[in-house]
């Protein structure tokens, strides 16, 4: 035997451990690393969403916002979400749990117009601008956000330019022929 005191916390915790691997019961992990001392809980993740592939494919570029931190993008190797995503099912099935809440269907986009000349039109409720920055050096616009029809548009800084003087100018038009149409009615 040995004159070192004995860790009551860790016995507990190996014993705990023992019998529930013998079950292969493995819901109650967080509360047993609860036990454990000088051991931080994990930080609630508040959205998590995928933004782009690497150009080299191995990589999705995944953006997560914590209740911490704000938006931050981290480069993620496929490989390691599809082990993500079998170790979910894995404790689905392990459960028997069915998802509550199914993945949003992917929205239809509106349907186009057989004459290729002609383009339907939608006029947003909403619209908001920003920037990519730090990550993408892009101007962004979005239209209906937060909506199930928003709709996202990345321009480069020269293009969101030209944009920007194009609208101006047919904004100036509408406004001169709806003056007009005003004083002849």
């Amino acid at each position: 035997m040995s004159d070192r005191p004995i860790d009551l916390n860790k016995y507990k915790l190996r014993l705990a451990w023992q019998k529930l691997r013998a079950k292969k019961d493995f819901t109650h992990i967080y509360e047993l690393n609860a036990m454990k001392q000088n051991e931080t809980p994990p930080i609630d993740v508040i959205a998590l969403r995928a933004i782009d592939r690497a150009p080299d494919g191995k990589k999705i570029i995944v953006s997560m916002i914590t209740q911490y931190s704000t938006e931050r993008a981290y480069s993620v190797p496929v490989e390691c979400l599809y082990d993500l995503i079998a170790d979910l099912q894995k404790l689905n099935s392990a459960e028997g749990v069915t998802p509550t809440k199914s993945p949003d269907q992917p929205i239809a986009a509106p349907q186009q117009a057989k004459d290729l000349s002609r383009i339907n039109v939608t006029v947003p409720k909403k619209w908001m601008l920003g920037s990519g920055l730090p990550n993408h050096s892009m101007v962004v616009m979005i239209f209906n956000p937060q909506t199930e029809i928003q709709a996202g548009y990345a321009l480069t800084a020269t293009s969101a330019r030209e944009m920007a003087v194009g609208l101006v100018k047919y904004a100036d038009t509408v406004a001169k022929h709806d003056a007009r149409k005003q004083k002849l009615s």
